[in-house]
């Protein structure tokens, strides 16, 4: 691994890392029952892949379950739970080395987390009571669709940049050709 490319992983980890700690006390709200069943089922959906667009790469079908979370429980309590799901499944299922799943952790909270800050920006709130229940502060309606499809598109955008700077690093192409090559 180059220099450059392990400066950008730790880079990623780190930032990753740092939204988790600022996330964890909203964590604690959700119970330890809703988040072993929600890191369930985001392992279910782990394992369903498809082909992106291009054919060059692949993307997991627990996006639409990551962007599910953020709307229920808004993305603090999220990011936890995609993070434990996404380092087991990349443990568990892909096998890959510490720095992969680090890695892969790392950019998947960052990429929820910008995705969580455009959905409440626009007026997006979770759907479910902090004890995980309904009830909670926001309401499903029209007023969603907005704030839901901003952060469906940023969530995208910036999971996909940040992967594609991994995968720029390692194979010195520029950033934006590689993102578009691989994921447009």
């Amino acid at each position: 691994m180059s220099k450059s490319l392990a400066a950008y992983v730790t880079g990623v980890v780190l930032c990753g890392a740092s939204v988790l700690w600022i996330s964890l006390p909203e964590l604690r709200s959700i119970g330890a029952v809703h988040i072993a069943i929600w890191i369930l089922v985001c392992l279910l959906a782990e394992s369903l892949w498809l082909s992106t667009i291009t054919g060059q790469a692949m993307e997991s079908m627990a996006s639409a379950i990551d962007l599910s979370l953020l709307v229920l429980l808004g993305f603090k309590p999220a990011v936890w739970i995609v993070a434990i799901a996404f380092a087991l499944a990349n443990v568990l299922f892909s096998r890959r080395v510490w720095y992969k799943t680090l890695f892969n952790s790392g950019q998947n909270v960052l990429a929820l987390s910008a995705a969580g800050l455009a959905y409440v920006l626009l007026g997006g709130a979770p759907l479910a009571a902090p004890d995980g229940g309904p009830g909670g502060t926001g309401t499903l309606g029209v007023s969603l669709i907005l704030p839901w499809v901003a952060a469906s598109l940023v969530y995208f955008v910036v999971n996909t940049l940040l992967v594609s700077g991994a995968v720029a690093f390692t194979t010195r192409r520029r950033l934006l050709r590689t993102w578009r090559e691989e994921y447009l």
